[in-house]
């Protein structure tokens, strides 16, 4: 791997725009009046005000709820995955924050579909650090350079990695595996011409086969699809963009991953240092999302749409903290609907403190899905990274114990569980509203955050904030909360005092020493 300090060319617009937000030509219906019945969640007054200031602040797309799917299974994401990429026409985008060195059956179909269509196009971010750790043995970068050598002038891989300390000294020093401790490029879009699937899932064998997630499919959403088309390009103002230096192969459709790592350079080709970006990227990002809210104000879409999509994004780099203030206003919304139920879900649980406080100082029915550790990620793992479950185990020990204390541990308080299904690991991220008298969810947040400190304020996330009428995608809804419930237990004091449960003071250290912020 080289990493070149000449600027390559300026980035390649994607299709038919010369600039990523003239992509923001978002087809929106007129707002769908609220029935006042009690068989309509949304029509609650402190939901229809939510629903009021989130239109305000962030870009609104109208769709039909029983166009979309939920998804159960690892492998069902795989399969749609692959079929989706084996219909492509126009334009595969892909966000991710890796692509395992072993893909090469994906990238395989990769390579065959662009040498199937000679008029399609490939844009793949992925996060710089994670992409390059195992060069210049076999990894993400060298995987995808051959897709970037046989198809230059259709193919984009870029790579992102957020201005921190590590620009200095410090990353000089830092192991490879441990710089990814301050941030991420950790967005998850999966899309296809105008179908997208959103998930927190990545990709390598793990998320395919045994390692639970969320998977949202919405086929046939050419505005929504136009968005997240605008926002990748949107990234790669801040990205380092893949080449490869080797000289290009056959194209046909057959194609076999090289033995040895095919070689690639980084470069930045961009006017602005890859140092010292994190002010541009806040202001270009702040003018993206009021330019796609005020395009979608001005155009009409489906008169029939009963749910509405809402992107949000979040970059604590950047000070771009839309999740933030979403979720915020969510959950002081959901506290104010007496009788509803707030379920919320992380692998990895570490509230960021605005939603801890929300969710302690509630007073509604709020039921929390974490991962045992015995399905943490992380579980097993070499050096300090082995340390993370036990440090999940003293953070969600502490968050108990606060719970207790202000007495919201009654059965129409705090639920705390944990998740656990023999030989998977939990990888769950989200939010679910439902109504009074255990209802069928009506909003859900679904993306990439884990809701932790670490999303808030050192990872680059995108979510969407999806409200319905649909009673399809309802009804799908609450199967997708209650399956993840069947495979929960119930936690309590008693849970932490099992000796398999301790936490060691070398794990306690780490935490004080500020590795809390990094989980």
């Amino acid at each position: 791997m080289r990493l070149l300090s000449s600027p390559l060319p300026r980035p390649r617009a994607l299709p038919s725009s010369k600039h990523p937000l003239t992509f923001l030509r978002v087809f929106s219906a007129a707002p769908i009046a609220p029935t006042h019945t009690l068989t309509d969640p949304l029509a609650h007054p402190s939901i229809r005000a939510l629903e009021s200031r989130l239109d305000a602040r962030f870009p609104t797309f109208r769709s039909r709820g029983d166009e979309m799917q939920l998804l159960a299974e690892p492998t069902e994401f795989y399969r749609l995955l692959r079929d989706t990429i084996k219909t492509a026409q126009k334009h595969i985008f892909i966000s991710t924050l890796y692509i395992g060195p072993e893909q090469s059956e994906l990238v395989a179909a990769l390579h065959s579909r662009l040498s199937s269509v000679p008029s399609l196009r490939l844009t793949i971010i992925s996060d710089l650090n994670r992409s390059i750790r195992e060069a210049p043995a076999h990894c993400a970068a060298s995987l995808l350079a051959p897709l970037a050598r046989d198809f230059p002038d259709r193919v984009d891989i870029w790579m992102y990695r957020p201005n921190t300390v590590l620009d200095g000294p410090l990353g000089q020093i830092v192991p490879k595996r441990m710089s990814e401790g301050w941030g991420t490029m950790h967005a998850k879009v999966y899309g296809v011409d105008d179908t997208v699937i959103m998930s927190g899932a990545n990709l390598n064998t793990s998320y395919f086969t045994d390692r639970q997630d969320r998977y949202l499919h919405i086929p046939r959403h050419p505005s929504l699809a136009r968005y997240l088309r605008a926002f990748l390009a949107h990234l790669t103002r801040f990205s380092h963009r893949v080449t490869s230096t080797s000289s290009p192969t056959n194209t046909s459709s057959t194609f076999s991953t090289p033995s040895n790592p095919v070689p690639f350079d980084l470069t930045w080709p961009h006017a602005y240092p890859p140092t010292r970006f994190s002010l541009i990227a806040r202001d270009a990002t702040r003018a993206f999302t009021a330019a796609a809210r005020e395009a979608e104000h001005a155009h009409m879409g489906e008169s029939d749409a009963d749910t509405v999509v809402r992107p949000v994004m979040q970059s604590g780099p950047w000070g771009v903290r839309e999740e933030e203030e979403a979720v915020g206003e969510l959950l002081r919304a959901a506290d104010e609907v007496e009788g509803g139920r707030t379920d919320i879900t992380s692998g990895y649980f570490s509230l960021a403190d605005l939603y801890k406080r929300r969710v302690l100082e509630g007073r509604g029915r709020l039921s929390i899905i974490a991962a045992a550790p015995e399905a943490n990620g992380f579980l097993g793992s070499k050096g300090i990274s082995g340390r993370i479950p036990e440090g999940y185990t003293h953070l969600e020990r502490k968050f108990w114990t606060s719970v207790r204390k202000l007495g919201r541990d009654g059965p129409d308080g705090i639920e705390l569980r944990e998740w656990m299904r023999p030989g998977w690991t939990y990888h769950c991220k989200g939010i679910w509203l439902s109504p009074p008298g255990d209802g069928d969810p009506y909003l859900t947040l679904l993306g990439s955050s884990n809701l932790s400190g670490r999303s808030s304020n050192l990872d680059l996330e995108l979510s969407l904030l999806i409200s319905t009428r649909s009673e399809a995608l309802r009804q799908r809804l609450g199967e997708e909360v209650r399956r993840l419930g069947e495979w929960s237990e119930r936690v309590d004091e008693r849970t932490f005092e099992k000796p398999e449960r301790s936490v060691s003071w070398g794990s306690r250290a780490l935490l004080k020493l500020g590795v809390q912020g990094m989980l």
